[in-house]
């Protein structure tokens, strides 16, 4: 394994050098965009854990080259989590905000690369939930707290996290640009449940 972690801030860059070694091997490090770029030409990365605030190169374009290269990406947020940030294009698989600790981080990598290397396809309405792409088939791009959210009101759990309004709505317009026969609602009593066409015209 092979993890290509960028951040300007040198002193936690190499302290999660170290910390993510000792989890998952080589390590390489950048302290901005051009740095990140250099060090992809060595070629056989993992996964990408990347600050969003990395300077000299735009963070979309170093998406776009990551994306190219078939490396997921975990970004690092200076703010909370929002829809903006989950209806980007290219899009990461992975936001985690500051502050974080270190088993935050070592557990969203496992959660990522295991979700990557899975053949789960959960089919509803006129598509279906492709965890191995971190997509909708033919559709949208999506992170892995959104198909947390979608696998779970596929199953009928309750969906129990913090910033579960902001990973429904950011579904919601990915269903609407993708033409996809289902929505999510808020109901009392029940939390977030996933609807079809199918069941609304059935009441």
């Amino acid at each position: 394994m092979k993890i290509l972690f960028a951040a300007p801030n040198r002193d936690l860059l190499h302290g999660y050098q170290r910390i993510l070694r000792e989890d998952f091997g080589e390590t390489l490090v950048a302290f901005d965009g051009a740095q990140l770029l250099g060090q992809l030409a060595a070629g056989g990365y993992t996964l990408a854990v990347l600050d969003r605030a990395l300077p000299r190169v735009r963070h979309e374009l170093l998406l776009r080259q990551l994306e190219r290269e078939g490396i997921p990406v975990i970004t690092l947020l200076h703010e909370p989590l929002t829809v903006k940030h989950l209806t980007e294009s290219p899009l990461s698989q992975a936001f985690l905000s500051y502050p974080f600790r270190a088993e935050e981080l070592c557990g969203l990598i496992r959660e990522v690369l295991a979700k990557r290397q899975s053949e789960e396809c959960l089919p509803f309405a006129n598509t279906a939930l492709e965890t191995a792409g971190f997509r909708l088939r033919g559709g949208a791009a999506l992170t892995a707290a959104e198909m947390d959210v979608l696998r779970a009101l596929l199953s009928r759990d309750t969906v129990c996290r913090e910033d579960a309004g902001v990973l429904a709505a950011a579904l919601n317009h990915k269903l609407q640009q993708g033409s996809v026969k289902a929505k999510i609602q808020y109901e009392t009593g029940k939390g977030f449940v996933l609807v079809t066409e199918d069941e609304e015209s059935k009441e």
